[in-house]
């Protein structure tokens, strides 16, 4: 399929850069996920492979040509030594309960750039990529339908597909805990095969059919039915967005993360705000609200270091760099903390107010990710944040333009009418006879 037949503002781009004789491919793939909450959650993956030879034009210069993947793509990934790296572009409600956030890293909202290095050994020259997974639940879009379809979520069905695709599919997974009965359509007419619990079409040139367009339904066959809510999951930790203070200019904001494992666990707290937002780490507050039998009392250095195993701060350029706070946290079993950081907001220029500035600006939301053994991580959001900053009444201007103009007006007005005014002696006198004479000839 296209990239232009899909919403721009939904997917998921990686650039992978590896030693390969094939040259470049590109795959394309579409996941849409029905939920049991009667929303729909799509999955928008774009994958580019490069080749990574190098043509050596002269001793020092070198170049690499890829008739898929883009030279900006290429040249970034020369230039830092990447391996490989993913664009992640989402939207829409982040929740650790639904089945395709799962053992996810991607973004809740937002963009989101990963980027992995390459490795090199003393011994050898040739590189080894870093160990990760790259993840494909992004391009979120929500609905609230129950049936649904692709017209219906993106407003236009594939009709062309993409020549250049080594491999180009629409998956549907199926939901097996669905007690009424539902039909999947088109059942005829594309390639579609049963794979595991999705049902899939082959949309590249050698499996699209071009007499009709592909359109991906999903309906229940009774209108009307009542659907058992889904017991709550329990994700081994929940974080929180805690903010704290009174007025527009100092305050506090944090997180709350709750450990629900019976043993310890090791987590990366990071917060990136923007520039506007200044912190103070070392004001960092941390309170154990409950659990935690192995920390007696948070508020000493000593089990504060317990909790906390390390912690990096990068402060702000005003309009040049965003606040960047990374932490490691030792969680106790069965316990639950509060990390409270103060702050200040910075005073804007005028001109950088939006239309909406009494709404609030927006922060991001925290990510916590939840350190595995074997290298694994599991990412849990929390949902952005309004933040009142000291705002300048916008209808001062306006009142200090609207009385000056009242006394321009009325100064101009008393000296123009004078001058323009016309001065005339009349004889009352004369005008009276010649009116006497008229009236006598009468």
């Amino acid at each position: 399929m296209r990239l232009g037949s899909l919403p721009l503002g939904l997917a998921l781009l990686v650039a992978q850069a590896v030693a390969s004789s094939s040259g470049s491919s590109y795959d394309e793939l579409l996941t849409i996920t029905p939920l049991a909450d009667g929303k729909v959650h799509s999955a928008f993956t774009f994958n580019f492979t490069a080749n990574s030879d190098h043509d050596r034009l002269t001793p020092t210069t070198q170049t690499t040509h890829s008739s898929l993947v883009p030279p900006l793509l290429t040249s970034l990934l020369d230039l830092y030594s990447l391996d490989s790296f993913s664009l992640t572009l989402s939207s829409g409600r982040w929740s650790p309960h639904w089945p395709p956030n799962k053992d996810s890293t991607s973004a809740a909202s937002g963009i989101q750039l990963a980027a992995w290095l390459q490795l090199f050994h003393p011994s050898s020259s040739s590189p080894s990529s870093l160990s990760s997974n790259e993840e494909d639940n992004d391009g979120d879009r929500w609905t609230s339908f129950k049936d649904f379809s692709m017209q219906k979520l993106y407003d236009r069905t594939l009709h062309l597909a993409c020549p250049v695709a080594s491999s180009s599919r629409v998956e549907l997974v199926i939901p097996v805990d669905s007690i009424a009965a539902f039909d999947i359509k088109p059942n005829e007419g594309h390639q579609r095969a049963v794979i595991d619990d999705k049902v899939v079409w082959d949309t590249s040139e050698r499996g699209f059919d071009r007499e009709s367009p592909l359109d991906v339904q999903l309906t229940w066959t009774e209108p009307h039915f009542r659907h058992p809510k889904p017991l709550p999951v329990l994700a081994p930790i929940t974080t929180r967005r805690l903010l704290k203070g009174h007025g527009q200019e100092r305050g506090e904001i944090g997180i709350e993360l709750s450990n629900h494992l019976s043993h310890p666990v090791e987590v990366l707290w990071i917060e990136r705000w923007p520039w506007w937002v200044r912190g103070f780490v070392g004001g960092l507050k941390l309170e154990l609200v409950e659990g935690g039998g192995d920390v007696q009392n948070s508020s000493s250095s000593s089990d504060e270091s317990s909790i906390i195993s390390s912690l990096s701060y990068i402060p702000p350029i005003a309009r040049r760099r965003p606040t960047t706070l990374s932490t490691t946290l030792l969680l106790p079993s069965l316990s639950t903390i509060r990390l409270l950081v103060p702050y200040e907001s910075s005073y804007l220029w005028y001109t950088e107010y939006p239309a909406d500035a009494h709404r609030g600006f927006e922060v991001p939301g925290a990510v916590t990710l939840l350190l595995l053994p074997d290298s694994q991580r599991q990412a849990f959001h929390t949902p952005s944040t309004l933040l009142s900053l000291p705002t300048p009444d916008f209808s001062m201007p306006y009142n200090v333009i609207i009385l000056t103009s009242t006394a321009i007006a009325l100064f101009f007005g008393s000296v123009v009418n004078p001058l323009r005014r016309e001065w005339k002696v009349i004889d009352l006198g004369a005008e009276g006879e010649e009116e006497k004479e008229e009236g006598e000839k009468e």
